[in-house]
């Protein structure tokens, strides 16, 4: 058996490494970014429901006041 891997093959080992660290970053920023969106979208609706209990509860203003 030939166990001289200073040919073709000598950068797979370091290619692949770099491949897994770029492959592993992007999948935690994109479920970062998609877990961002969905508590943006959870806050905005709670703000909106929020403000339209709020225009129920209010009461009617009396004239003079």
């Amino acid at each position: 058996m030939d166990s001289d891997y200073s040919g073709m093959y000598a950068g797979l080992g370091i290619g692949a490494i770099i491949f897994f660290i770029v492959l592993y970053f992007g999948t935690l920023a994109l479920t970062i970014w998609i877990g961002y969106l969905i508590m943006r979208t959870a806050v905005k609706n709670g703000i909106l429901k929020a403000d339209e209990e709020r225009a129920k509860r209010r009461l009617p203003q009396q004239p003079g006041m």
